[in-house]
């Protein structure tokens, strides 16, 4: 069966916090979390999420040009969420910018 996202589109650590309680039975949790929680918290609700085993899709819809993308992917692979969305619109040389450097930061760590 294919993972269900549930989506964390909440203001602060304490509302997810909170929000979670409704799944503490659920095995094989899959949630994404978006620029508004990720901006608010940081890495906090990364290691929040990481610390309950649940795998992360982070869609932050990463679209600049290729080199920013790049060194953004990076640094986001450093993370170690299952997931980052880049944006399909800044091309291929970009989507491929970031597909490469997220991998090698995971790999990394």
């Amino acid at each position: 069966m294919k993972p269900v996202f549930i989506a964390l589109d909440f203001h602060n650590l304490t509302e997810v916090k909170q929000f979670m309680k409704n799944f503490s039975q659920t095995n094989n949790m899959c949630v994404k979390v978006g620029m508004e929680i990720f901006y608010s918290e940081g890495k906090n609700i990364i290691e929040y999420l990481q610390n309950k085993d649940i795998n992360i899709f982070l869609d932050l819809k990463l679209y600049d040009i290729p080199t920013t993308v790049e060194k953004a992917a990076y640094e986001l692979g450093k993370l170690k969420v299952q997931y980052i969305t880049v944006h399909a619109s800044g091309g291929s040389k970009m989507i491929n910018a970031a597909k490469k450097r997220s991998r090698t930061s995971c790999q990394r760590l």
